[in-house]
Order: C-alpha cells, then sequence, then structure tokens
C-alpha cells in the first residue's frame, strides 16, 4: 500500500473544503441573479381593471375549462369584474406552461424557465404539487421587476394529468428540475389562463 506523505492529508482536506465553499458560493450566486432587482413591496400592486388584455380573457370564461388549483394571493392581482368570479384574479394571454409532478424547493432551478420565457417575451405558468417559499418570492420577483410575468399554482396529480392533457406540457420529475432539464415536450401552451385562490380557467386556441 502506498502511504501518502505527510503533507498530502491536509492538502486534500483544504482542497475539499475549498470546492465546498465554491458550491456554497455559486448557488448563493445563482439565487442573487434570480432575484436581482427585487423590491419586496407591503401590498401587491393590483392591476388596471380595464387592460384590454385581461378583460377579453375575462370575457370568454364560458368557453373555458376548470381546472381545480391553488394559487398564491402573491399573484391574484386583477381586481373582478362586475359579472365574473368573486375575489382576486390572474389572467394571462398566451402563456408558456410548465407541469411539475413534484415539490419544487430551490429556486436556482426555475432559472432556465425563467430566462426561456423571457427570450420568447411570454408569461409563464408553473403548476407543481408544492412550491416553497423560496420559489414563490423568485417567480414575484421577476413578475414585479418586469422581467417576466409570472402565475405560479399547485395542483394534485390528478389535476396536472388533466392540465397536461389541455396544455400538452409533459410533467417534469423532481430531478429534471434540479437537473435544469426542459426538453421541447416539457413546454405547453393555452390560449388565456385565468385563475383565482381554487381554480384555473384554461381558453383553448380556437
Amino acid at each position: 500500500m502506498i502511504v501518502p506523505p505527510a503533507w498530502g492529508i491536509p492538502v486534500i482536506l483544504v482542497v475539499g473544503i475549498a470546492v465546498v465553499f465554491f458550491g456554497w458560493w455559486w448557488d448563493r450566486r445563482a439565487t442573487r441573479i434570480a432575484l436581482e432587482g427585487y423590491t419586496p413591496q407591503p401590498e401587491v400592486d393590483a392591476e388596471r381593471a380595464d387592460d384590454p388584455d385581461a378583460a377579453a380573457l375575462l370575457s370568454r370564461l364560458e368557453d373555458a375549462v376548470t381546472v381545480p388549483t391553488a394559487a398564491n394571493p402573491a399573484f391574484l392581482t386583477l381586481k373582478p369584474g362586475p359579472d365574473g368570479p368573486a375575489g382576486p384574479l390572474a389572467a394571462v394571454h398566451r402563456p408558456l406552461v410548465l407541469l411539475a409532478d413534484a415539490a419544487l424547493s430551490d429556486p436556482v432551478a426555475l432559472v432556465p424557465a425563467l430566462r426561456h420565457a423571457r427570450a420568447e417575451q411570454r408569461p409563464l405558468v408553473l403548476v407543481a404539487t408544492e412550491l416553497d417559499a423560496r420559489v414563490l418570492e423568485t417567480l414575484d420577483a421577476n413578475a414585479r421587476t418586469g422581467r417576466v410575468t409570472t402565475l405560479a399554482l399547485t395542483a394534485t396529480p390528478e389535476a396536472l394529468a388533466r392540465l397536461s392533457e389541455l396544455t400538452a406540457a409533459t410533467p417534469l420529475t423532481a430531478q429534471d428540475w434540479t437537473a435544469g432539464w426542459l426538453p421541447a415536450n416539457a413546454w405547453g401552451t393555452v390560449d388565456g389562463w385565468v385563475a383565482d385562490a381554487t381554480r384555473s380557467w384554461l381558453l383553448l386556441p380556437a
């Protein structure tokens, strides 16, 4: 057996510590980039009720398919009209849709999806079984800073399967998200998506 020199063990320890520190620093850097420009606000700034895109979507709800979902209140910034659903809403036109049959807790894993949505200049709807507070904060930050309009929802596995049928998005696993793997069939879309605290209305292309 070859015995390493006496100085070998301290060198290995130093290198190991450096690798761990670099991994921690890189993770913090990616999170900081995702949240760059975010200024927390005590209250959500409500969207204008006369927004033409939102008004057009709300006028078509009778033709929409409903699916049970849960929306975080931070994303429900649209005041309902007199003839629409009660309570605050979210409404996005022609969003990109990503589904996760998993609990998402790492905000860094969102960076590839947010970059793609920003490059396409389209809203991003993300639906998962669970969404950690840090993930919600990252999505909300991008919406508030005007980078990407986002809508974060949670749903049961059964509801995710129904959403997959309606949007043509293939649900991703936790391993897919961790690896940053977003193949073409992971992305879905609809003509419009309206949500309140307990359900979503999907407007399908004609």
